[in-house]
């Protein structure tokens, strides 16, 4: 029985020293004598062992009259055979996707955190600190219920967890000023930048809403002026004559409402005819005849200016829809 309390000739001296040394002796001894360890951790291996890890109810160190509990018993276990560092990143992590027992991952922390390198005990224990399922302790006092995240933070923090005294764990903001670490962000962290980012995204798509109902909101009222002044060109065109100045009149006002500079061509349209007709009134009386005139011809004139102005219009308008 001896024989089973040695550590693998294999094991590589963790901190200087036999990977079970690091439960002090009073423990191990008790360990050794207890029926658990005798009974249950004869011949297991890296493998056996998740099966009887799988059947652990609670966690701790000693309870009632100093006897170690099977957690612990378990701890020391996994200390003698020195089990691959692959094996336990499993016990940490999961098995699988499905299978994730909190007791074999308490287990697997717990062993880490005796024999890993700083950098590794911190990439991962500190994921860890998420997982909130709840864990039976069991002590002196008897059995109470801690979270698997408390249980991280101690083994992190502490110096004695479960009556064992935990190597010293180099402080996280040495090995990030050394380069070794990245900044910690926790969840709460996380998902403050998730919902600002949240955020951003609604105001960016907000604005860009507002700016299409604004470009929307111009591109009808460029029509509306359009349309207006093809309707008062169109009028203009139909009022030759003595009735011009009433079309010259409207076209004026339209030209001013719509800001196009239409409406000063127009207003000079009706002024010219006006001349004209007054012309005619003074050669009528002074010669008690009528002089014949050529209103079509100015008219023609006229009509001619204001269609180079229509299109003048039209060709701005259709660059600024463009």
């Amino acid at each position: 029985m001896a024989m089973d309390n040695k550590t693998v000739r294999d094991a590589i001296q963790i901190h200087g020293t036999d990977p079970q040394f690091l439960i002090e002796k009073i423990l191990r001894t008790r360990i050794y004598e207890s029926t658990y360890w005798k009974e249950h951790c004869f011949g297991l291996t890296e493998s056996t062992i998740i099966e009887k890890a799988y059947e652990l109810t609670y966690i701790g160190g000693q309870y009632g009259i100093q006897k170690p509990t099977e957690f612990i018993c378990l701890v020391l276990k996994l200390l003698q055979i020195q089990p691959r560092e692959e094996i336990v990143i499993k016990y940490i992590t999961g098995l699988n996707e499905s299978d994730n027992n909190k007791y074999l991952r308490a287990l697997g922390a717990f062993y880490l955190r005796l024999v890993g390198k700083p950098v590794d005990i911190y990439n991962y224990l500190e994921p860890l600190l998420d997982d909130s399922r709840k864990l039976r302790k069991r002590g002196a006092g008897g059995y109470s219920i801690i979270h698997m995240d408390e249980f991280i933070d101690d083994l992190l923090r502490e110096e004695r967890v479960c009556d064992v005294v935990l190597p010293r764990l180099v402080k996280r903001y040495v090995l990030e000023d050394a380069g070794e670490l990245d900044p910690r962000v926790s969840t709460l962290e996380k998902l403050e930048m998730e919902l600002e980012e949240e955020r951003k995204a609604e105001e960016a798509a907000a604005r860009g809403e507002d700016r299409a109902l604004q470009v929307a909101v111009a591109a009808v009222a460029v029509v509306a002026v359009v349309v207006a002044l093809q309707g008062t060109l169109k009028g203009t065109y139909q009022n030759q004559g003595p009735e011009a100045e009433a079309g010259a009149g409207a076209g004026a006002g339209a030209g001013a409402g719509a800001g196009v500079g239409v409406g000063a061509g127009a207003e000079a349209v009706g002024v010219e005819v006006e001349a004209e007709v007054e012309a005619e009134a003074e050669v009528e009386a002074l010669t008690g005849r009528g002089v014949p005139t050529v209103p079509g011809v100015a008219a023609g004139a006229v009509v001619e200016a204001e269609r180079e102005n229509e299109s003048m219009v039209l060709n701005n308008w259709c660059f600024i829809l463009a």
